[in-house]
């Protein structure tokens, strides 16, 4: 048996997708991209990581999460660490990613955001079982899923900016479990949802009678163990998502020979300044760069801003005029205006909550999802039956991982 180590062939996998030749603009693109990416700017404030950089053939993107538990520091000595790490690992690899100490690092010549993918993955597991009674072991299993489905639905609930959650629960014999989920931030519910259910799956075939199990995979994870493992004073909440305001109530009937007036003003002022606003969107999609006017002839606008924004690159549409100080807002707007034309019309706010969003910084946005009138690329994903899921075990009594 072989105890599993950090940046060992357990933890990171060179995915066939094609090579880069040394010195190419492809090399150098990524290049630049890997030196910038763990600058703090880059970070959403939690630990998440989306960027690209190139254009057409040679765009590389990457993406990068740190475990919810990690302090700032620990997260950006990790991620300097692994882009070093991870093209001698996957030398001329053109998709690649790596699992090193608290966090993970990926990169490819294709969009990775917004993508549930359940490969490939790397599974660790204690070789001690959790109880020579099978009676004890039927509880101790049952109180774990009990656990990491509890633990799911509070990461789904996490909001665009974290999706992560940990806890304990007593079990039998008077054991204590301890548990910990993560989902990538730029998934939507079902997908962090159906990404969890596909992870906690592996625990029958691998991890099943086991006082501790690890699944980590490129859009989630989980954890569990028998001893605490984490720190919780380390961990940093994100905002709850902003429940919806319940939409205005009708303006009262006004009775001949009374003044209702005001009512009646204040509904048409918040009917305009909501108008206003949604002309305020629209238009920012329309100051897009001239240098890619030919391209917008024969090109969804929608379509367009949906693919930049995907691929963590928003900032392509607006013009730079427009940019500068006011980037932020902007930025806020186009995220407001892709929530105005998802697919699913429930999804999309009412203009009561347009208002909210506009008027108030402190609202948290949900994710937005796939536009109504989004054009699918022909550009293949991942091949799950090409990528192995490697499994490892730890023959120490805990499933510590520690780097060389």
């Amino acid at each position: 048996m072989v105890v599993a180590q950090q940046a060992t062939a357990e933890n990171y996998y060179c995915i066939d997708k094609g090579n880069y030749t040394l010195n190419s603009t492809y090399h150098d693109n990524l290049n630049h991209l890997l030196s910038t990416l763990p600058n703090s700017q880059n970070n959403n404030g939690y630990g998440f990581y989306n960027l690209s950089y190139g254009n057409a053939d040679d765009q590389v993107f990457a993406m990068a999460l740190c475990d919810g538990d990690a302090m700032p520091d620990s997260c950006q000595r990790c991620l300097n660490e692994s882009t070093h790490l991870v093209q001698q690992l996957c030398p001329y690899q053109k998709e690649v990613v790596l699992w090193h100490n608290n966090c993970m690092l990926r990169y490819s010549n294709r969009s990775l955001f917004g993508f549930m993918e359940s490969f490939p993955r790397v599974i660790l597991y204690n070789t001690q079982n959790a109880s020579s009674d099978p009676d004890t072991v039927e509880a101790y299993f049952k109180d774990l899923r009990s656990l990491l489905d509890n633990l799911k639905s509070r990461a789904m609930a996490g909001g665009s900016l974290k999706k992560f959650a940990l806890d304990s629960i007593k079990s039998a014999g008077f054991k204590t479990i301890y548990g910990l989920v993560q989902c990538s931030p730029d998934l939507s519910k079902i997908d962090c949802n159906n990404c969890l259910d596909d992870s906690f799956g592996n625990l029958p075939g691998c991890c099943n009678l086991k006082k501790g199990g690890v699944v980590l995979g490129t859009s989630c994870r989980h954890r569990y163990e028998d001893y605490l493992f984490y720190d919780i004073s380390n961990v940093t909440q994100a905002p709850p998502p902003s429940p919806m305001p319940q939409p205005l109530p009708p303006p009262p009937l006004t009775v001949p020979g009374r003044k209702k007036e005001s009512s009646a003003t204040v509904i048409v002022v918040i009917v305009f300044a909501s108008t206003v606003a949604l002309g305020i969107i629209m238009s920012i999609f329309v100051c897009l760069r001239k240098r890619n006017a030919k391209t917008l002839m024969a090109q969804s606008k929608v379509d367009l801003t949906w693919r930049h924004w995907r691929e963590g690159n928003a900032t392509k549409i607006i013009d730079p005029v427009m940019r500068g100080r006011r980037g932020s807002e902007i930025m806020r707007c186009i995220h407001i205006g892709l929530l105005c034309v998802q697919t699913n019309l429930v999804d999309r706010p009412t203009m009561n909550n347009i208002v909210l969003m506009l008027n108030s910084n402190s609202v948290s946005l949900p994710v937005p999802s796939q536009p109504a009138f989004y054009m699918h690329s022909n550009t293949g994903g991942v091949n799950h039956n090409q990528l192995p899921q490697r499994e490892s075990v730890n023959e120490a009594s805990i499933t510590e991982i520690s780097p060389r």
